[in-house]
């Protein structure tokens, strides 16, 4: 629970005087906050210190000021262009977005991303390494190799492992005003299930 904990508040910036605020995003076929898998770590956040929330911005015309962190857990039909604009200006205020996306999924916020130089590819990935292997939850359970360089990763010993991921990348040239790190990497024999739309070599990140 100790490495949560310490996540949480590197995201967050703890030490901020105001009790940070987690807003969970609903309305969209989004994981609750009080349902598996993310009812423990609400848990464990609430212990924290910090106040969880959930919104729906088909209701309010904006998110609030007092919230820290939007979480958007895994929408399941895309996003009104409204709410987009709604969650465009929470970033440029300032907020952050915490955005969690299946394979497949369209969220209507593939534009917002890119704009800030953040690249989802869409497609399942599959890794057949050993590392992976060891596991023993399938292939498209994927294990990752090598953790990046950044507060929120520091503390991160244990093996971390995800189901049905995609691919996420930097963009190649980094957009003004930006500035990004790959925070989890998969092995080498880790591929994309599907076809690129695009040419490109099939190496998933």
């Amino acid at each position: 629970g100790g490495k949560i904990f310490g996540f949480g508040h590197a995201v967050l910036r703890a030490e901020d005087p105001r009790r940070p605020v987690v807003s969970f995003l609903l309305g969209h076929g989004e994981v609750a906050p009080d349902r598996q898998p993310l009812n423990r770590v609400r848990q464990i956040l609430q212990r924290g210190g910090l106040r969880i929330e959930s919104i729906r911005l088909a209701e309010v015309a904006e998110v609030p000021a007092s919230v820290t962190v939007l979480v958007a857990a895994g929408p399941r039909t895309a996003l009104t262009p409204g709410e987009v604009q709604a969650i465009e200006r929470f970033l440029d205020g300032g907020g952050r977005l915490l955005l969690a996306v299946d394979p497949g999924a369209v969220t209507g916020l593939e534009p917002l991303v890119e704009r800030r130089g953040i690249l989802v590819d869409g497609r399942r990935v599959r890794d057949d390494g050993p590392l992976t292997q060891s596991l023993g939850l399938g292939a498209e359970t994927i294990a990752v190799a090598q953790v990046g360089e950044h507060p929120v990763t520091r503390g991160l010993t244990s093996a971390i492992a995800l189901a049905g991921a995609t691919g996420v990348q930097l963009a190649p040239r980094a957009i003004a005003g930006t500035r990004g790190t790959d925070l989890l990497k998969s092995g080498p024999r880790a591929v994309f299930l599907e076809p690129a739309a695009t040419a490109g070599s099939g190496r998933a990140p």
